[in-house]
């Protein structure tokens, strides 16, 4: 019997290593203790096919699915490792939307803070032939506070928000001034 081709174990070592993880969204209102290195992503989800997963490469490779978002809401607020990510894929309905503008799709989790990207926009219209869809990730800051005032407020109590998403936006710097919370 032979051995295992060295060229077979190479293949499933990187199939082992190019694996997402798939996180879970936060449900409850409770600031756990985070991790050192470790923040939250927030991200809001408009679309009118079903959400299969959003894929974002960065310091962890990571997969949101439509079990991440809160009940009754298109929020998704999950903790991750503090870094750099980019959304690199969606998927929706069968579906896989790719190629995205790294510049305008890269974002920070910072470490300890509640960091928003942005709404992600998605209509999607098919048809018999292939399907069009208008993908925008827009920054709707002012919606994101109100949601976490009224669905995580003990958390939002501990943390400060901070917005990474396309463009700049001092909104949330305004905000954490006015209720004395230092950047």
């Amino acid at each position: 019997m032979k051995g295992i081709h060295p060229l077979v174990v190479c293949f499933f070592v990187l199939i082992l290593v190019s694996c997402a993880s798939t996180v879970t969204g936060i449900k409850k209102d409770v600031d756990v203790a985070l991790s050192p290195n470790e923040g939250y992503l927030m991200l809001e989800v408009n679309t009118n096919y079903d959400l299969r997963e959003i894929k974002l490469w960065g310091k962890t490779n990571i997969v949101l699915t439509s079990e991440d978002l809160k009940s009754g809401s298109n929020y998704i607020l999950v903790n991750l490792p503090a870094g750099s990510y980019r959304i690199d894929s969606i998927k929706i309905g069968r579906y896989i939307f790719k190629h995205f503008d790294k510049d305008l799709w890269s974002f920070r989790v910072q470490e300890g803070v509640i960091s928003y990207v942005g709404h992600l926009n998605m209509q999607t219209r098919g048809n018999y032939y292939g399907v069009n869809s208008n993908i925008q990730l827009l920054n709707k800051s002012s919606f994101a506070l109100e949601y976490l005032e009224d669905n995580f407020a003990n958390i939002l109590s501990s943390r400060q928000v901070k917005y990474w998403g396309p463009g700049e936006d001092s909104f949330f710097e305004t905000v954490n001034e006015d209720k004395g919370v230092s950047q």
